[in-house]
């Protein structure tokens, strides 16, 4: 999916809504939406020591393990599942 793509998928569902992420390869997993901020970073050098680029990523709490990051480029589709 393309960043734009999630925005608009994402900007109707409320935070904290359960929604279901299909992931390139095939994985489908249950995650509650925690933000609507999807934007990554640019690399950053600090004298010397660089800090590598932070790809855009879906922030949501996994049913285990915590809060995510899900990539976007890895993304196939997005479903609300329960509001």
């Amino acid at each position: 999916m393309k960043p734009e793509e999630v925005k608009k998928v994402i900007q109707s569902v409320p935070l904290g809504s359960k929604i279901e992420v299909v992931k390139k390869n095939g994985n489908a997993i249950q995650v509650a939406l925690k933000s609507y901020d999807i934007a990554g970073s640019e690399p950053k050098d600090f004298n010397g020591i660089t800090i590598p680029e932070v790809p855009a990523a879906l922030l949501v709490a996994g049913p285990i393990f915590g809060d995510l990051r899900l990539e976007i480029a890895d993304l196939a589709r997005i479903a609300t599942v329960a509001v």
